[in-house]
């Protein structure tokens, strides 16, 4: 009889892993110990060879003390998990995503939770985005994972230490130090190790792994994975809502504490180019070359800043606005002071309107809104239209012109106004017979998209091949290439003519918002684009 091999146990490192902090805590043992037997769990299931085909030997030590690390969160009163559960409730009337318990219960284990957390885990490290909730390994797994944690739940001790790594005093000023939580929260959390955690691992490696040569001595390795950190903690989104550390943060610190309103609308990061101004006790008044605007950067961010060099330099600087002071935060560069850098910058449209995020322009969006309306009149209903990429650009000059005549019309105007597109903008591409999709994309203006024309099973696409057609819907669907907007768009309009969705994919059309932040994590919200029209008649770009 062929002897049974032996589960290798799951050691202290690995728990770590996916804590803020490096050394052990009284609690840390009990919680390992639990791990084990999930993993024990895990690998002796009639599952196991479907497991160990997905996930290799650390990714099921990590999914063991994933799972693990719920229950921790649970007995501790983290307030991960049940940050999750309100906003999801708070933006779907559901407390979760694909399962209807008939009881839940707050703040405590539930079954269906640790169904979503395979499913969730599972999504993040198979190939295949379009993993079943109902699937039976998860719900098979998810019972016996269950039973096991309602037997230990009240011998484990709370891990007082884990909680202070979230919190925040209401007074705190440092914006140092509530960053240093978003990085906890994005990097060192359970709930996102999988997700953001990893990312940041593979991406940190990737990115040293190029840097110059040049760059050999620690303190400059050092310097060089913290703006590499910094720059990630603010672009970074978690797959789960597709939000970002600061919402979290604000979120699990929750709508009464004094620092919520402060915490949740921290800015984006600027990385620009400024010239020094002045400075008084508290502050280095720094001036944007492209816009002229003047910020106030608190001394506070800039205590090891050499002043002499500022004084004379153009700066390039990462900069984040908390509350009404701007900090240093990132990298900065100095710059010989170069006039033709000064005349490059003043006519450069992305240094122009890299603080377009602290006024948002209603005006803009008015004007998307009656170009959208008279894209649907000239395409014929219709927001999609299909066409070689060497007939786009005729297209929209055909689209503006009618834009002009329109207005004109409308207005009684004896001359038409004069909104025209900026540049023929796919001159680059060699394919001119290429077939692509035209999006009127209501949030951000024209977008043009190929390797998709088959997802769209519409009366005016000649393109259209049936054959073609699940590769490209799944695309459209689950690639953070394409947006949501054109997700929804297709789905909403062609939804009778899709064979795609059936008893066993109901649930991505009982959950498509949920599913669509989850798989389009950085596209999921578009920006208004800034290339496409020049708007003379409101003196608007869009």
């Amino acid at each position: 009889m062929k002897k049974k091999k032996k589960i290798e146990k799951i050691y202290i490192k690995t728990w770590l892993d996916i804590k803020p902090y490096t050394k052990q805590t009284s609690s840390d043992n009990y919680y390992l110990e639990v791990a084990n037997k999930v993993k024990n769990i895990l690998l002796s299931s009639k599952y196991k060879n479907e497991l160990i085909e997905t996930l290799d030997d650390d990714f099921i030590d990590l999914l063991s003390v994933f799972l693990t690390s719920y229950l921790e969160d649970i007995v501790s009163e983290l307030n991960i998990w049940s940050t999750f559960i309100h906003l999801h409730n708070k933006l779907y009337n559901k407390l979760l995503p694909f399962y209807k318990p008939s009881e839940y219960k707050r703040n405590d284990l539930n079954y269906e939770d640790i169904c979503f957390l395979l499913w969730y885990y599972m999504s993040l490290t198979e190939d295949d985005p379009l993993l079943e909730p109902d699937h039976e390994i998860v719900i098979n797994l998810a019972e016996e994972i269950f039973n096991l944690f309602l037997k230990t739940k009240d011998k484990l001790p709370k891990n007082k230490f884990l909680k202070q790594f979230y919190y925040i005093d209401g007074n705190e000023e440092n914006f140092y130090k509530i960053r240093d939580i978003i990085q906890n929260i994005l990097f060192s959390t359970y709930l996102f190790f999988p997700d953001t955690g990893i990312d940041y691992i593979y991406k940190l490696e990737n990115f040293m792994i190029k840097l110059p040569e040049k760059i050999n001595m620690p303190e400059d390795i050092i310097k060089m994975k913290n703006i590499f950190k910094n720059d990630f903690t603010w672009k970074a989104r978690t797959k789960l809502l597709s939000l970002k550390g600061n919402e979290w943060l604000a979120e699990m610190l929750g709508d009464n504490h004094p620092l919520y309103d402060a915490i949740k609308k921290i800015s984006p990061k600027v990385t620009s180019h400024f010239l020094f101004e002045s400075e008084d006790e508290n502050y280095v008044y720094l001036k944007h070359i492209a816009t002229d605007k003047i910020l106030n950067v608190t001394k506070k961010s800039m205590l090891d800043v050499p002043f002499d060099i500022l004084k004379k330099d153009i700066l390039l600087i990462d900069l984040i606005k908390f509350k009404e002071d701007w900090w240093f935060s990132g990298g900065i560069y100095f710059i010989d002071y170069d006039e033709d850098l000064i005349v490059e910058e003043k006519q450069s449209l992305s240094s122009k309107t890299a603080f377009s995020f602290l006024s948002p322009k209603r005006e803009v969006k008015e004007v998307l809104n009656w170009h959208c309306d008279y894209f649907k009149e000239f395409n014929k209903g219709s927001l999609v239209a299909f066409m070689p990429l060497n007939e786009v650009n005729s297209f929209l000059k055909n689209f503006l012109e009618y834009i002009n005549e329109s207005i004109a019309k409308k207005y009684g105007l004896s001359d038409k106004p004069t909104i025209l597109m900026q540049n023929n903008l796919f001159d680059e591409f060699e394919d001119g017979s290429m077939p692509v999709v035209v999006f009127f994309n209501p949030e951000s203006g024209i977008e043009i998209y190929y390797d998709i024309i088959s997802a769209f099973p519409a009366e005016n696409n000649p393109y259209f091949d049936e054959e073609d057609f699940d590769w490209d819907f799944e695309d459209l669907l689950t690639s953070d290439d394409y947006p949501a907007t054109l997700a929804k768009y297709c789905i909403e309009n062609f939804r009778d003519k899709i064979d795609f969705f059936n008893d066993e994919t109901e649930y991505i059309i009982e959950n498509l918002d949920f599913l669509l932040r989850f798989w389009k994590v950085h596209s999921y919200y578009s920006n208004v684009n800034s290339y496409v029209f020049v708007d003379t008649m409101h003196n608007e770009q869009i």
